[in-house]
C-alpha cells in the first residue's frame, strides 16, 4: 500500500538527525522517493543527500533548523517548478545498479594501484 498512498503525496517530508554515524549514510526512503518522482523537504548533513537533490532540483533542503531555514525553504517552495520526470531520471542516474557498479570498480581501482 505504501507506493499507492505516496503516489497521492505532492512532498515527502523527512529529517533525520545530522549526528557523525549518519554523515555517510544515504536514505533508502530518498532513492525510493526520487524514483516516485516526489520531491523531498528534508536536512543537510546526511550523507549526500543535500548534493542529489541540488543536483537533480528533486526538493528542498533546510541547512539546519532555524525558523530562518524553515522560511527560507517556503520562499523557494512557492516560486519552484517541479518536473516529477526529472526527479525519476536523477534516481536512475544516481541510484541505479550499473552506476553502483561503476563507482565501486573505481574505487576498487584506485585502492589497488
Amino acid at each position: 500500500e505504501v507506493p499507492a498512498l505516496l503516489s497521492l503525496s505532492n512532498y515527502s517530508l523527512f529529517f533525520i538527525k545530522p549526528c557523525y554515524s549518519k554523515q555517510s549514510s544515504s536514505p533508502t526512503k530518498h532513492g525510493e522517493l526520487m524514483a516516485m518522482g516526489i520531491p523531498v523537504i528534508t536536512n543537510a548533513g546526511v550523507g549526500d543527500v543535500k548534493d542529489i537533490v541540488e543536483q537533480f532540483e528533486g526538493g528542498f533542503v533546510v541547512d539546519d533548523f532555524s525558523i530562518a531555514a524553515f522560511d527560507k525553504v517556503i520562499s523557494q517552495m512557492e516560486m519552484a517548478t517541479i518536473n516529477k520526470e526529472q526527479i525519476r531520471r536523477g534516481a536512475s542516474e544516481f541510484y541505479s545498479l550499473q552506476s553502483a557498479i561503476c563507482s565501486y570498480i573505481g574505487i576498487y581501482e584506485e585502492v589497488l594501484k
